[in-house]
């Protein structure tokens, strides 16, 4: 989906190319993946069904300083909206290139992003959504959708809680720790 949607996005696609960025898909058959770049054969309907922050353990885009260190990390696949945004938002924040200043700055936006999933759906209303979501009652934006919204937020959030294992880290040190991983944690960890 990251492929076959968010990347082939021409709009994510120039916003790309002003960074050091690289993909690296675990197991790629998961999502009829070949290669980090060419979409994989999706239909419309087959996209409309992947959740935003789905494959997190599995798809993971590492955006790099120039002399090749991690400098943020997004875990799973994300719509082109959504993943414009995030990229807006490291272009917008200039990143510092290490040390405490980025680990400083991916704890806080999982606080932001976690927040945000919380004032979505406070913790107290989670069991009314799910008893909503299992009738199928729709009002207004259906009991099933903010669930999926907050869940993507939570994934989000997760994502920049992971961010400091990885961050100021040579790529290469970084990718070879993940290919390890599969084999110890699953493809899918």
């Amino acid at each position: 989906m990251l492929r076959a949607e968010t990347l082939a996005d021409p709009r994510v696609r120039a916003a790309l190319d002003a960074l050091v960025w690289a993909v690296h898909d675990q197991c790629p058959a998961l999502y009829c993946g070949r290669d980090a770049v060419s979409a994989a054969d999706y239909s419309t309907r087959r996209q409309g069904q992947v959740r935003e922050g789905a494959g997190g353990g599995n798809i993971r885009l590492f955006v790099c300083a120039s002399d090749g260190r991690v400098k943020a990390y997004v875990a799973g696949y994300w719509r082109p909206a959504r993943f414009l945004e995030l990229l807006r938002e490291l272009a917008r924040d200039a990143l510092p290139l290490e040390g405490e200043p980025l680990v400083a700055y991916h704890v806080a936006r999982a606080a932001h992003w976690a927040a945000a999933r919380d004032v979505l759906v406070p913790r107290s209303r989670t069991t009314e959504l799910f008893a909503q979501a299992a009738r199928g009652g729709e009002s207004g934006l259906g009991a099933r959708e903010v669930l999926d919204q907050a869940a993507a937020l939570g994934r989000l959030a997760r994502s920049y809680e992971e961010a400091p294992r990885w961050v100021g880290r040579p790529i290469d040190d970084v990718l070879a720790q993940v290919e390890d991983e599969v084999y110890t944690r699953g493809a899918v960890g």
